[in-house]
């Protein structure tokens, strides 16, 4: 017998958010907005800075940083492959 399984492919975006004398920033609210699908996933940095987003589908993002105190940063242009 043969059976078939589907594998979700998919990607993440990850990081370290940081001040402009590399200190870290935690609580930092991060957007990820695929732009082909108009989709999107929010998250909030931990205590030590670091973030995920994972399950992404691959395509075109713009990932947004908020941070009390701190400019928005915008980061356009991510393209999210798998492989």
């Amino acid at each position: 017998m043969l059976t078939a399984s589907a594998f979700a492919q998919t990607a993440q975006v990850a990081g370290l958010i940081t001040d402009s004398s590399g200190g870290r920033v935690p609580k930092a609210n991060v957007a990820v907005l695929n732009n082909d699908a108009g989709i999107n996933r929010a998250t909030e940095s931990n205590g030590e800075g670091y973030y995920a987003v994972p399950l992404l589908q691959p395509g075109n993002y713009m990932v947004t940083v908020k941070a009390g105190g701190f400019a928005t940063q915008v980061q356009t242009n991510v393209t999210l492959d798998v492989g």
